[in-house]
């Protein structure tokens, strides 16, 4: 009798294994800004890679990461949206709140690829020093 319980009880748990894997598993996670360059550059070129500042348009203005898009996260979230929920979406904004916040929001949202530069362009400026991602800004 106890072998038919656990045999029975067992059953889920071995079809709950079977499902297919997904061609990549969902992150949404934090990275420094050097992972964060090192990932631009891997992906640089790549259409499903987006880098999105969350800046407001005047802050964009005042300087960015290059290839970088701007979705002002304090007026527009919504656009977020309108991104491909399968993309690779870099996130940063002056500080790493603002982007931090995004990613939250765009992974309740149904996004599986998303990454947020902590420390934002204050500390990509500090540890690159060029706003063009490059080999050679490596140290």
């Amino acid at each position: 009798m106890r072998r038919t319980v656990f045999f029975l009880c067992m059953i889920p748990l071995l079809f709950s294994g079977c499902k297919a894997p997904s061609s990549r598993p969902h992150h949404a996670r934090s990275i420094s800004v050097g992972m964060a360059h090192n990932l631009t550059l891997q992906q640089m070129g790549h259409p499903s890679f987006k880098i999105i500042d969350v800046r407001a348009p005047n802050e964009f203005s005042s300087g960015h990461i290059t290839g970088a898009i701007n979705i002002d996260w304090n007026s527009n979230k919504q656009a977020l949206r309108s991104l491909s929920t399968t993309d690779t979406l870099l996130l940063y904004c002056r500080s790493g709140r603002r982007s931090q916040l995004a990613m939250t929001y765009l992974a309740e949202h149904g996004f599986q690829y998303l990454f947020h530069m902590e420390g934002g362009l204050i500390q990509w400026k500090k540890d690159i020093k060029n706003l063009t991602p490059s080999p050679l800004n490596e140290h």
